[in-house]
């Protein structure tokens, strides 16, 4: 949930399940942040699967998955919809299209496999038609390249501890 718009999180979710269902997207889902909002959104999650039972697009539920399986996931899904950090942050190291909805990554860098959304249905479902399954490649290391290890080493490498050493045994 946004933790600022709290009071919207149910309909919001609501939304959400309603695009995927509009669009037949069969969907894996992990639960919310135990933030503000958190209960009306798992009662709108309960609604909507006592709705639509086995027609549900929702094929599964997790609380929890260890960050191996999520990465596995995440690499080998068509698209991550909602408003998750790693859709941000890992999403596209896959080329995962992520489908990001509403505010709360907003202010984050992000790479061109983000698309942004805002909390309506049509505009969710429009999404979804264009960017469910298309891999995009983004070469931004927004994060880095990978040689932070190598550049901390080079610069401890010429620092003198003897003399860091001994100013602060003598202080």
């Amino acid at each position: 949930p946004v933790t600022t718009e709290f009071e919207s999180a149910g309909g919001q979710m609501m939304l959400t399940l309603e695009a995927l269902q509009e669009c037949g997207i069969k969907t894996l889902m992990l639960y919310p942040n135990p933030d503000a909002g958190t209960g009306q959104m798992l009662k709108t999650i309960r609604k909507f699967s006592r709705k639509y039972k086995k027609s549900s697009v929702i094929c599964g539920k997790w609380k929890h998955l260890p960050f191996e399986v999520y990465l596995n996931l995440l690499k080998n899904c068509a698209c991550l919809i909602g408003n998750s950090s790693s859709g941000i942050r890992e999403a596209h190291i896959f080329g995962t299209p992520v489908i990001n909805i509403g505010s709360r990554q907003g202010g984050r860098e992000r790479t061109k496999n983000v698309i942004d959304v805002p909390h309506d249905k049509d505009l969710i479902k429009k999404a979804i038609k264009n960017y469910v399954g298309k891999k995009i490649y983004d070469d931004a290391h927004l994060y880095g390249d990978g040689s932070a290890g190598m550049k901390i080493a080079d610069i401890l490498s010429e620092i003198d501890l003897r003399v860091v050493l001994t100013k602060k045994i003598l202080l």
